[in-house]
């Protein structure tokens, strides 16, 4: 087998796809993340989002509160925001202590 055409894609950088930080902010299916330097970055949530929260069977957008550790892998969306394919939640202590009892 000869190869007929070889293409070269440029360089992507690895910090538009994935993030990890804080949640600072929520809003309908958009969630701001705080980086560790500092930086703000908009994740967007759709149908084809994945969540996984500790310590819940299924998870909703409901179950991500301000405070909670959270990371993000996705593809690039307009704005320099991240459209989320698999988001990774970890409970605050402080979202923790207000949930209701069972």
């Amino acid at each position: 087998m000869t190869a007929m055409a070889v293409a070269v894609l440029p360089a992507v950088p690895t910090h538009r796809f994935a993030v990890r930080g804080e949640v600072k902010g929520i809003r309908d299916s958009e969630i701001t993340v705080q980086n560790r330097e500092g930086e703000n970055r908009l994740i967007l949530i759709d149908d084809g989002t994945r969540l996984i929260v500790a310590g819940v069977k299924e998870p909703t957008m409901a179950d991500i509160h301000i405070g909670d550790g959270i990371g993000v892998l996705g593809v690039p969306a307009e704005d320099d925001a991240i459209l989320a394919r698999l988001i990774s939640v970890r409970p605050s202590v402080e979202s923790q202590i207000n949930e209701p009892p069972l």
